[in-house]
């Protein structure tokens, strides 16, 4: 009989001892299989990236080439940005009495209109009333006014624009560069 009791308490310890592997075993599997799994997958898209870094490497050389190529050709003299002068400063009130002008075609209100040291890119600091009711209409201001300002003789390019809501009120920012056609 003592001896059935010491076989009974191997059985049931290694049972036990079994069963706690087996859930040792289990919590590691739940546990680091996410983590295998994404670790397979960083991988995969490093390999991904290392392979367009190597793609990019061999097309680069042609690329070169193509810039060569490029400058070897000239553009027509009323396309190129070379025969193009900064506006004089006379010219400097005609352009600001402009923008005032097509504002005020557009519902805008202007508060400054400010030029660099040499003239050659102008600042626009324009508001406009954001009521809900003139929401839409405040923004195809903008839009016409955009456009208009494109098409004055002197503005080469819009380099920056940029919009802030203080309370009901948009400030508007334009910098765009001048030069005489």
């Amino acid at each position: 009989m003592p001896q059935q009791i010491i076989t009974k308490e191997k059985t049931r310890s290694l049972i036990l001892f079994l069963i706690c592997g087996l859930c040792i075993f289990a919590f590691v599997i739940v546990a680091m299989y996410p983590r295998y799994k994404l670790l397979i997958q960083t991988k995969k898209h490093t390999d991904e990236f290392n392979a367009q870094i190597e793609k990019q490497k061999e097309l680069l050389p042609l690329l070169a080439l193509q810039l060569q190529e490029i400058d070897k050709f000239k553009l027509p003299d009323e396309l190129s940005s070379l025969n193009k002068a900064a506006l004089l400063p006379e010219e400097k009130a005609k352009a600001a009495f402009d923008i005032e002008q097509l504002a005020a075609q557009n519902r805008l209100s202007v508060e400054s209109v400010g030029f660099d040291a040499n003239f050659e890119t102008l600042s626009v600091l324009l508001a406009t009333n954001s009521t809900e009711t003139e929401d839409k209409n405040s923004f195809s201001n903008i839009h016409r006014f955009l456009i208009g300002l494109e098409n004055l003789s002197y503005t080469d390019r819009i380099e920056r624009i940029s919009i802030r809501a203080i309370d009901q009120i948009r400030k508007i920012e334009i910098r765009h560069k001048l030069v005489k056609k």
